[in-house]
């Protein structure tokens, strides 16, 4: 498994995400970047 974390810039976490193992951070990294700029 691949937990992917998003925290702020006091380092609070906002979201995290948990992949498949074997999986590119090309596919994921845009996805919650856009799905976090939808929900604010």
């Amino acid at each position: 498994m691949i937990v992917g974390a998003v925290i702020d810039d006091q380092g609070a976490p906002i979201c995290c995400e948990m992949w498949p193992g074997n999986t590119a951070d090309v596919t994921t990294l845009l996805t919650v970047v856009n799905r976090q700029a939808d929900h604010y």
